[in-house]
């Protein structure tokens, strides 16, 4: 268990040009919105955070009050173009860069 009072999102790492891909990252789906939840048990979480993210672009920082955290969830709630997803989309991953938890 540590101090937390911030969490870090980099929405994605590869670019979909990247010819070496392979089929499931060529089709997941990128984040947009979601939710971050901080816990010192497995099971008692609390939300610290809403937001949305970029598909591209720089980390995103959310920060929040200085609590103790032993896990960090992340609750996707939509993904990049999720109302024009093709059927092909449906059922592909979501994926997700990196995530970060800092404290002061």
């Amino acid at each position: 268990t540590t101090d937390i009072s911030a969490i870090g999102i980099y929405p994605h790492t590869v670019s979909r040009t990247d010819e070496t891909l392979t089929d499931t990252e060529a089709t997941a789906r990128f984040v947009s919105d979601y939710e971050f939840y901080i816990g010192d048990e497995n099971q008692n979480f609390i939300m610290v955070s809403k937001d949305s993210v970029r598909c591209y672009g720089e980390e995103k920082i959310d920060k929040f009050e200085e609590t103790k955290a032993r896990y960090i969830k992340i609750k996707i709630l939509k993904t990049a173009g999720a109302s024009q997803h093709k059927p092909k989309y449906k059922n592909s991953p979501v994926m997700i860069g990196e995530i970060y938890a800092y404290k002061n």
